[in-house]
C-alpha cells in the first residue's frame, strides 16, 4: 500500500512541477508574440501524454500488488482506483468457492520458466512480428523485435476451476486466473538506428485449457489446447526513445496493433494446439464444431436513463442495442428516437455458438448522438443457462439500475445430420472445415502468402493468411446461415497476399450434400484456374437448425 501512497505523492508533485513549467513557457512565448492557441495546444497535448503515462504507472504498482498476493490493502483504500484501471482486487479463488488455489502449479511453472521464455521469445520473432509489420504505418514498418528477455519472474495462475457441466466425457476443460506483472524487457529497433523497448508488462485475463480427446490407450491424451476466452487486459510502458509511442493517438495505435496480434494467436476461436498422442485424425481436437444455434429476439427496455437534456422537459434517450459475442458485435438495432421506455419490431439474430462453458452474451445499451454515443447500460445472458432450452421470455435487469431492464425472447437450436428435418422445413446451415491445401500455383516463386475467402449466401468469411508456403494448413471452422438449401452455392477463392492475386477457386452446390450420408462431404477439392495438382482438403457439412424437444 505504501508504495501506492508514494506513487501518488510523487505524481502530484511531479504534475505541479510540469504544470508550472508550461505556464512559465506559455507566458514568455506569449511575450514575444507567437499564437496563444499554440501555446495551448501544446500543453493539452503535453497533459495528455503525461495523463496517459501516469494511468499505465498506477496500473502496473497496482498489478505488483496483486501479483505478490498483498490484496487487503488494495480491497480497503483502493476500490476506486482498482475499479478505474478494471483491475480484480483479488485472485478469483478468494471469491469464488468453485475456484482452487493453483500453488502447486506456480511452482511447476517457475522451474518451467526458462523454458517457456525460450519458447515465447521464439513465438514473438516468428509470429507476432511478422503480423506486427503488415499492419504498421510505413513510417515504423521496418518495427522489429531485437531482444526478448522475459526474466526471472514467471506468470502466476491466481486460481483453476475445472468443469464438469456441459462437459463431454472425452473433454477436459478448466479456466486458470493468469496474471503477470514480471520483470521482462523487450527491445525494438528500427532499421534507422532508433532503438528502444517494453518494460512493466501486465497480462490478466482467463486462459482455457481443453485435454481433449482422452484416449483408450497411452498416452491417455489426443492433445492440449489453450486459448483465452476474452481478450485479457494488456499493459505497458515503452522505454528509451520509443517513448514517442506513448504519444496520444500514436499509443492508441500501437496498443490496438498488439492486442489484434495476439487476438489472431490466442484468444478463441484461435488456439495454440499441443498434440500429444496422435490426433491427426480426430477433428475434435483440430476444428471447432458450433455447438448449436441461440436465437434471439430483442422486444424492448424500459425506465432507461436519460442521457439528453432539453430544455423545459426531462430528459431522454434516443436507444439503440448492440448484441455482442466478446468483443464482436453481432447485431445493432434501430434507433428509437425520444423514448425511455423503446419497443423494437422483434429485431432478430441468430448466433452459431461455439463455446457454452463460462462464456455470456452481452447486450449494450448507448444512446445516439451526433457526435458521441453515451452509454445508457448493459446486461449479460449465460449460455450454460440458456443452453438446450425451448424459447424463453426474459427481462435482464441493466448493470447500472435497479429499474431498468431490457426485454429479450431466446431460444437454443441444435444441428442435425438427419436429412428428414430439412424435410420438415427447418432452418439449416451449412458448416465448412478448411482444413489445408498442396502444390498451390505459385508461377516463378518458391511459396506464397495463402488465404481463403469463403462466400455462401451473399456472406463472405476469411481465413488466416499462412505465409512463405505453398502446402497452407489451416485448421479453421466456418459457419454460415443457408438462405435455400436448394439454390445457395458455396464459393471458395484462395488468393496470394503478398502479390493480391488468386490462386484457384472452387464452386460447389449444397444440395449435392442431401444425397450423401449425414449430408456430409469429406475430400480434396481440385481447383480451377490453377496447376492440375493444385487441391484444398476441406468438409462440407449441411446441419438442419432443429428445436429441442423439451424444455429445462
Amino acid at each position: 500500500m505504501a508504495e501506492i501512497e508514494t506513487f501518488k505523492f510523487q505524481e502530484t508533485h511531479i504534475n505541479i512541477l510540469y504544470a508550472l513549467i508550461l505556464v512559465a513557457f506559455s507566458w514568455s512565448v506569449g511575450w514575444f508574440g507567437f499564437s496563444w492557441s499554440w501555446v495551448i495546444g501544446f500543453f493539452i497535448f503535453v497533459l495528455l501524454w503525461k495523463n496517459n503515462l501516469r494511468e499505465k504507472n498506477l496500473c502496473y504498482s497496482l498489478m505488483q500488488i496483486i501479483y505478490n498476493n498483498n490484496n487487503k490493502d488494495i480491497q480497503k483504500n483502493d476500490q476506486d482506483l482498482i475499479s478505474k484501471n478494471k483491475i480484480r482486487s483479488a485472485p478469483s479463488w478468494a471469491f469464488f468457492p468453485d475456484v482452487e488455489r493453483a500453488e502447486w502449479l506456480n511452482q511447476m511453472i517457475k522451474q518451467f520458466w526458462p523454458f517457456i521464455s525460450k519458447i515465447m521469445e521464439d513465438f514473438l520473432k516468428t509470429k507476432v512480428e511478422p503480423e506486427m509489420k503488415m499492419k504498421l504505418p510505413s513510417t515504423i514498418k521496418s518495427l522489429k523485435f531485437s531482444k526478448t528477455d522475459l526474466g526471472n519472474r514467471p506468470i502466476r495462475l491466481g486460481g483453476i476451476k475445472v468443469y464438469s457441466e456441459h462437459v463431454p466425457p472425452n473433454q477436459i476443460i478448466a479456466d486458470m486466473e493468469l496474471i503477470y506483472a514480471g520483470d521482462a524487457l523487450i527491445e525494438l529497433a528500427l532499421d534507422n538506428g532508433i532503438s528502444g523497448g517494453i518494460s512493466d508488462i501486465q497480462i490478466h485475463g482467463t486462459m482455457r485449457v481443453e485435454i481433449t480427446p482422452l484416449l483408450s490407450k497411452l498416452p491417455l491424451i489426443g492433445g492440449i489446447s489453450l486459448y483465452f476466452i476474452e481478450t485479457p487486459e494488456l499493459n505497458y510502458n515503452f522505454t528509451n526513445l520509443l517513448n514517442i509511442l506513448d504519444v496520444p493517438g500514436i499509443s492508441q495505435i500501437v496498443n490496438s496493433l498488439l492486442k489484434e496480434a495476439l487476438e489472431s494467436f490466442v484468444v478463441f476461436p484461435n488456439r495454440v494446439k499441443i498434440p500429444i498422442g496422435n490426433p491427426t485424425d480426430i477433428e475434435t481436437f483440430r476444428f471447432y464444431y458450433p455447438k448449436g444455434v441461440l436465437k434471439i429476439d430483442i422486444l424492448e427496455a424500459k425506465n432507461l436513463i436519460g442521457k439528453d437534456t432539453n430544455l423545459f422537459k426531462d430528459k431522454t434517450s434516443d436507444p439503440y442495442v448492440l448484441t455482442k459475442v466478446g468483443s464482436k458485435v453481432v447485431h445493432k438495432t434501430s434507433v428509437i428516437q425520444k423514448s425511455l421506455n423503446p419497443k423494437w419490431n422483434k429485431e432478430s439474430v441468430s448466433i452459431f455458438i461455439q463455446i457454452v462453458i463460462g462464456k455470456k452474451i452481452k447486450f449494450e445499451l448507448y444512446d445516439s448522438d451526433t457526435i458521441k454515443d453515451d452509454e445508457i447500460g448493459s446486461t449479460t445472458l449465460s449460455l450454460e443457462k440458456i443452453v438446450g432450452s425451448s424459447f424463453t421470455d426474459l427481462w435482464l435487469s441493466l448493470d447500472n439500475s435497479t429499474t431498468s431492464a431490457l426485454h429479450i425472447n431466446c431460444g437454443w437450436f441444435n444441428l442435425s445430420n438427419n436429412v428428414d428435418d430439412l424435410k420438415k422445413g427447418e432452418e439449416c446451415c451449412l458448416v465448412v472445415l478448411l482444413d489445408h491445401a498442396r502444390n498451390l500455383n505459385v508461377a516463378n516463386k518458391d511459396s506464397a502468402s495463402a488465404y481463403v475467402e469463403i462466400t455462401v449466401n451473399n456472406i463472405t468469411l476469411k481465413s488466416k493468411t499462412q505465409r512463405n508456403t505453398n502446402h497452407p494448413v489451416w485448421e479453421e471452422t466456418f459457419s454460415f446461415f443457408l438462405g435455400n438449401v436448394f439454390k445457395d452455392i458455396v464459393k471458395l477463392r484462395v488468393y496470394d497476399e503478398s502479390e493480391n492475386k488468386p490462386l484457384g477457386k472452387i464452386d460447389y452446390a449444397v444440395s449435392a450434400l442431401t444425397d450423401l450420408p449425414d449430408m456430409r462431404l469429406k475430400q480434396n477439392f481440385t481447383l480451377k484456374n490453377s496447376f492440375e495438382n493444385s487441391q484444398i482438403f476441406m468438409s462440407l457439412e449441411l446441419k438442419a437448425l432443429v428445436p429441442p424437444v423439451s424444455s429445462k
